[in-house]
C-alpha cells in the first residue's frame, strides 16, 4: 500500500476511535448526572413528590392483592396540603373483583350495570402517569376512601362487560 494510503487509513481509524470515545464519554456523563427515579422509587413517575405508602395512607386507598407493575404519581399542593394520587397497575379479574367486593362494589360485570355511578370511558390515562396503557372498553367506578377523599378506579372490560382476565387498572384519589 502506498504511503499516502497508509496515512489516510490511520486518519480514518483515528477519527473513528475519537468518535467512539466521544460517544462513550457522553453516556458516562449522562449516567453520572442522571438523578434517578423520583424519591429513589422505580415505580414513581416524573413529578412525584410524595412516597407511595404515605400517599396511600393519606388518601385511605389500598391496592388490590397481587398488584403488579405498579406506577404512580403522587403530589402534594404546598399551599393547601391537598394530596393527589394516580396509579396504574396490572392485576387479575379475580383479584380486582375481590378488591371491589371488599370496598362494597360487588359486581361481576360492571360494564352491564345500569347505574349512574358507573360510566363507560374511552380513556383513563393521566398524561403525566407512566406505566401501562389502558385498553377500552373500560368502566369508571367510584371507590370509598378515607374521610375527605374522593377516589375512583378505571377498569378494563372484555367483550362481555366483565373485567378482563388480566386487566390494567388506573386509580385516582385526592384529599380535599
Amino acid at each position: 500500500m502506498p504511503k499516502g494510503w497508509e496515512r489516510l487509513v490511520r486518519w480514518i481509524v483515528g477519527l473513528v476511535a475519537l468518535a467512539v470515545l466521544a460517544l462513550i464519554g457522553t453516556e458516562v456523563v449522562r449516567w453520572a448526572t442522571d438523578p434517578g427515579p423520583p424519591l429513589g422509587d422505580e415505580r414513581a413517575c416524573a413529578g412525584t413528590g410524595v412516597p407511595l405508602r404515605q400517599a396511600l395512607a393519606v388518601t385511605g386507598l389500598d391496592l388490590p392483592a397481587g398488584a403488579q407493575d405498579v406506577h404512580y404519581l403522587a403530589q402534594e399542593d404546598p399551599a393547601t396540603g391537598r394530596v393527589s394520587l394516580s396509579l396504574v397497575l396490572r392485576t387479575t379479574r379475580s383479584a380486582m373483583t375481590d378488591y371491589l367486593a371488599s370496598h362494597g362494589i360487588a359486581v361481576d360485570r360492571p360494564g352491564s350495570l345500569d347505574d349512574p355511578r358507573y360510566s363507560r370511558v374511552d380513556t383513563g390515562m393521566d398524561p403525566d402517569l407512566c406505566g401501562g396503557v389502558l385498553r377500552t372498553p373500560a368502566v369508571l367506578l367510584p371507590l370509598p376512601a378515607g374521610d375527605g377523599t374522593t377516589a375512583n378506579a378505571v377498569v378494563e372490560l372484555d367483550d362481555s362487560d366483565a373485567i378482563r382476565a388480566d386487566t390494567t387498572v388506573i386509580m385516582h384519589a385526592s384529599t380535599r
